[in-house]
């Protein structure tokens, strides 16, 4: 039985697959500032996302409403996993998807990237670029591309209104952090601000650094004047931290805040969107020389700061078109979300009650 597309109200279920992640918890904070009451949530304990069986399980005897698929599994760090990457993600992105199918959910947005369109693609790159040419980020380009296929075809065959998201290079509150990752704000951010720390000879700091946001790099510890002593801690070589990145100064990246990102997701769910896929983006590229100056006031650092003599391609210019023609926009300006950022990544971790986990 397909189902009828309506208007959602506050008490009605929705689902946030990936709610630890980035995204997925800019959703719920997005969902609980609007009101909503009834979000629906499960952490890898309660429910390992690559078994159909339990995907399929929880959404029949939950019976969201809505759904929001913003869970992946990214590479991790600079290895090269193609066969895992592309094997979990089109695993956990079917689950969710056929299991909302078999559900009857009104509605559902799935969460895609910009690495599904192909390298060198013509700016700003409109969603028709899309399988123009082979992703750009490899297998998880093209497993997060096979997500929006699937979305457009089960709109297609069962009329359900299933409808893909694709945002630029995303950054804010809750991001991985990693210091090997191929974004720029989480890798400068944490480097600044270790640089940072390494001055004020905040050892202790540094340690607890380690344990919130993942290990250093030995090769990130020694550019920044730091070595691994007796038991493993970090100790001051007494070099002076440098800050080195390996894309070019004059690096363009489409930056988009996740609490934008959340807000359009929200506002689309609201209107019951049933239209093609939709690119969000901030329209205004900042290179890696501005976006460096700006994170660097915002941590409070000064000092040099290294960048690649290779040129490195960014993040594309997104085409925003279709999006401002149903009047939504990114609105937050990249001084406040970096801001907003950077107090989440320094902010003391207290447990939130499981409330939204139950």
């Amino acid at each position: 039985m397909n189902p009828t597309p309506s208007l959602p109200t506050r008490d009605d279920k929705v689902f946030v697959a990936g709610h630890r992640g980035m995204i997925g918890a800019a959703l719920v904070r997005a969902l609980e500032t609007r009101g909503y009451t009834d979000i629906l949530v499960r952490n890898d304990i309660q429910l390992d996302i690559l078994d159909q069986r339990s995907v399929f399980e929880l959404i029949e005897f939950q019976r969201p409403s809505y759904v929001f698929c913003a869970a992946e599994r990214p590479p991790s760090g600079d290895a090269e996993e193609p066969g895992r990457v592309l094997f979990e993600n089109l695993t956990i992105q079917n689950n969710l998807i056929h299991g909302a199918h078999e559900a009857a959910v009104r509605w559902l947005a799935f969460i895609a990237a910009d690495g599904i369109y192909p390298a060198g693609a013509v700016e700003p790159v409109a969603e028709s670029a899309a399988m123009s040419g082979p992703p750009a980020t490899g297998a998880h380009g093209q497993a997060r591309l096979a997500g929006v296929q699937l979305c457009d075809a089960y709109g297609a065959q069962y009329g359900q209104p299933f409808v893909s998201i694709v945002p630029s290079c995303v950054y804010g509150p809750a991001d991985s952090f990693d210091l090997h990752g191929g974004r720029p704000v989480p890798v400068l951010l944490r480097q600044l601000h270790l640089a940072k720390l390494v001055r004020g000879l905040a050892l202790d700091a540094i340690s607890a650094d380690e344990k919130r946001h993942g290990r250093i790099p030995d090769d990130v510890l020694a550019r920044l004047g730091l070595a691994r002593g007796e038991g493993k801690r970090v100790v001051a070589t007494g070099a002076e931290p440098a800050i080195v990145l390996p894309w070019a100064a004059d690096t363009r990246w489409d930056l988009v805040f996740a609490d934008d990102l959340a807000a359009v997701c929200v506002d689309l769910m609201e209107r019951c969107y049933d239209g093609p896929m939709l690119n969000v983006g901030s329209a205004t590229p900042v290179t890696l020389a501005e976006l460096a100056s700006a994170l660097a006031a915002v941590v409070g650092f000064e000092g040099c700061i290294q960048f690649s003599a290779t040129a490195v391609a960014g993040s594309p210019l997104l085409d925003t078109g279709r999006l401002s023609a149903l009047g939504l926009v990114a609105k937050t300006s990249l001084e406040t979300g970096l801001m907003a950022t950077y107090a989440d990544y320094t902010a003391e971790r207290k447990k939130k009650a499981a409330a939204v986990a139950a």
